[in-house]
């Protein structure tokens, strides 16, 4: 539905942001999670159960004005190695840090990103619970960036923190359209709490599930976002269509 509507309105996607302009300027990091690779071949066009998104939608994210995207979801391999390459490819291009996939010219692990606003350096971390069964290259085991190996991604942020003085993990996981975080999520954020990460902000339910602040016996404070919800999408069940920005000062 977004293409076709996309092709009545001069082929463009500037629209999808078009009401959201202030909000995402007016933030010193403005963030999004991009749920599907890239294609800049039309024929490719594909929605449901694998996706391939016009390059243009990419353009669209640029001229909003968002500095980061997180790529790490279950359809980040929708396209194999070629879309991973395409997405990553176009927002380095155009100034945009794109986290949790490497292309295939990365070969090591780079698990994180720094980037200073205001004199603090924020660490950003960027993972998926899965990549709907379709396998990681072998030659590029760290493509998608997974939370599956529990001691490595402790080690991740231990690693982010001792370079940074904020650390913000992005977490695609949970059950889709469900009201309350699974426990997968609770058995992460429990993970990411010890680690001492100061925010983490979910996505891939599709709809709205609470956020909290979690506190260890050392005093340490988590702000929680279990799931955002939709930003832009075309499904058409009731509780897909509220999403939510999380917005928090440091």
């Amino acid at each position: 539905p977004i293409y076709r509507y996309a092709q009545k309105h001069g082929d463009t996607y500037d629209f999808l942001f078009e009401n959201l302009l202030d909000a995402i300027t007016q933030s010193d990091l403005a963030i999004i999670n991009q749920e599907t690779p890239f294609t800049d071949d039309p024929s490719q066009y594909s929605d449901y159960p694998r996706f391939a998104t016009p390059l243009p939608v990419g353009s669209a994210i640029a001229k909003a004005g968002f500095d980061v995207v997180t790529c790490a979801t279950n359809h980040a391999l929708d396209l194999g190695s070629t879309g991973i390459h395409t997405t990553k490819s176009f927002f380095e291009e155009n100034d945009i840090l794109c986290l949790g996939i490497q292309h295939v010219g990365e070969k090591e692990k780079q698990p994180y990103e720094i980037v200073t606003r205001n004199g603090i350096r924020f660490a950003l971390l960027n993972y998926t619970y899965g990549t709907n069964g379709i396998p990681m290259p072998s030659e590029n085991p760290y493509m998608v960036h997974l939370l599956e190996d529990e001691a490595a991604v402790r080690q991740d942020i231990e690693n982010a923190k001792s370079e940074s003085d904020f650390v913000i993990v992005f977490a695609h996981w949970g059950t889709e359209n469900a009201p309350q975080p699974d426990e997968f999520q609770q058995d992460w954020a429990n993970i990411f709490l010890h680690c001492q990460v100061d925010i983490v902000v979910g996505t891939h339910p599709h709809m709205l599930q609470p956020y909290t602040v979690l506190k260890d016996d050392n005093g340490h404070e988590m702000l929680l976002y279990y799931s955002i919800g939709n930003f832009i999408s075309a499904q058409s069940e009731r509780s897909c269509i509220k999403g939510g920005m999380a917005t928090f000062t440091v």
